[in-house]
């Protein structure tokens, strides 16, 4: 709080939180699944919001109060995931997202983990942004108050195609040759439940490959790209407009009359992907 005068007086908050997108929170990263893997996500945020006010005496009747706010908090989802930590000397997968354990679509056990997490790095922010203003005029037993509000509320969504890396799933296809080797003869005293889990294993051990994955984006230019980024943006507007009058007719009786035109558009949205 500051006056800036005996008819003047400022006011003003904010608040700031940086969580670091280094720093390992169990609920908000992917940890690499092996120690020293150079594949790991993590989530880097920036928290603020600020207000201020300024309330003015214009008179011994006459006040005018002035408000603005704002919060932001853009988020980053693995910052540091590139494709790189796909094909270098440690873990290497040839630049691809290899499904290790995804052969059986998680019917099965098979004790095999990916050498790490496989997402596309996002980001994402949400901000508010609000003006009032209200002057309060006192003439005999009327108080009347007007004046408006105007809110913006904006956002965007990010996503990094072109820092990740298509994923291949392996699994042994209908129709291959090779399932008809996991029966109880080839295989005396398995169980069933072992022989449903050496397709999926036998498929990983070999390099079956049932799919390729990957993302081709819509480009603002009208072009499908392979892998390719995207974002998507909101944002609406509104706007108050108000008069009021508290006209205390008697002692003990009190009349409060308010006027509000709200002026709301249509969510702007718009998408490249």
């Amino acid at each position: 709080d500051y006056n800036l005068s005996s008819a003047h007086r400022l006011t003003g908050t904010y608040y700031r939180q940086r969580f670091t997108d280094k720093a390992f929170d169990t609920t908000n990263t992917r940890q690499p699944t092996w120690p020293g893997f150079p594949l790991y996500g993590t989530q880097g945020s920036w928290r603020e919001a600020y207000t201020g006010g300024l309330r003015s005496s214009l008179g011994q009747n006459l006040v005018n109060d002035a408000r603005v706010a704002y919060s932001g908090a853009p988020v980053q989802f693995g910052p540091y995931h590139e494709p790189s930590m796909y094909n270098g000397t440690l873990a290497n997968q040839g630049g691809f997202s290899l499904g290790l354990n995804a052969g059986c679509g998680g019917n099965c056990s098979l004790g095999i983990t990916n050498a790490g997490p496989s997402f596309t790095p996002s980001a994402r922010n949400a901000t508010t942004l609000n003006f009032s203003d209200t002057v309060t005029w006192l003439k005999g037993s009327h108080s009347f108050s007007l004046g408006g509000e105007f809110g913006q509320y904006d956002v965007w969504l990010d996503n990094y195609g072109t820092r990740s890396v298509p994923s291949i799933t392996f699994s042994t296809a209908t129709g291959d040759p090779a399932l008809a080797m996991f029966n109880s003869t080839n295989f005396p005293g398995s169980s069933s439940t072992a022989r449903t889990e050496a397709p999926p294993l036998y498929a990983v051990l070999t390099g079956r490959v049932s799919q390729i994955g990957g993302t081709a984006r819509l480009s603002p230019d009208g072009q499908y790209v392979y892998l390719g980024d995207s974002r998507a943006l909101g944002r609406l507007r509104q706007a108050d407009l108000f008069i009021q009058d508290n006209w205390r007719m008697r002692p003990n009786l009190s009349v409060n009359l308010r006027l509000r035109y709200a002026m709301q558009p249509p969510f702007f949205a718009r998408h490249n992907s």
